[in-house]
């Protein structure tokens, strides 16, 4: 039960994620910005978001968050907020195989109108949006935290066997010639 077949239609049948990254995990930059309505509670959320994906068995990649943006594969910017109606963004670079070599996560402080994010819903979005960065495209359940316009405030069973799911399967494309 996954919604993969939603997302190769909505990738062209082309899978994309991270090599094996446990004995050597991906090295998260996250700073701790300037950024107005910026809190520490803020930082964590976003900790906490990478452990949980971290605690899904079978996605062959953890993560270790520092405070260096040298050397990093994922880096976290933060903003004040998007000038449209979004949540966050990811954004992922991959090779021409499928394979994720880097990527960027940009979260809010404030909801496009201005109002301030908690540290909650912080939270939720970065779950989202980590989901992404590990190559997952969005669900079509809207029970699932990578259901476009989610308000789950946790990983899901279907969130989870479709990694797992994904993680089990080579990068590229899934057409045939």
């Amino acid at each position: 039960n996954t919604y993969l077949p939603a997302m190769l239609a909505a990738s062209d049948s082309f899978l994309r994620r991270w090599p094996a990254r446990v004995d050597r995990p991906l090295q998260v930059y996250l700073p701790e910005p300037s950024v107005p309505g910026y809190t520490v509670d803020m930082g964590q959320a976003v900790r906490n978001a990478f452990a949980r994906w971290e605690r899904v068995g079978g996605i062959p990649v953890s993560f270790e968050i520092s405070g260096d943006s040298a050397g990093s594969d994922v880096q976290v910017r933060w903003i004040d907020r998007f000038s449209f109606e979004r949540a966050g963004q990811a954004d992922i670079v991959w090779d021409r195989r499928g394979w994720i070599v880097k990527g960027t996560l940009t979260l809010p402080t404030h909801n496009f109108t201005g109002n301030p994010l908690s540290a909650d819903a912080v939270y939720t979005v970065a779950l989202h949006e980590i989901g992404h960065l590990l190559g997952l495209g969005h669900s079509d359940d809207p029970r699932d935290v990578m259901y476009a316009s989610t308000e789950v405030h946790d990983l899901t069973l279907r969130d989870r066997q479709t990694a797992q799911l994904l993680y089990g399967m080579p990068p590229g494309s899934l057409k045939l010639p």
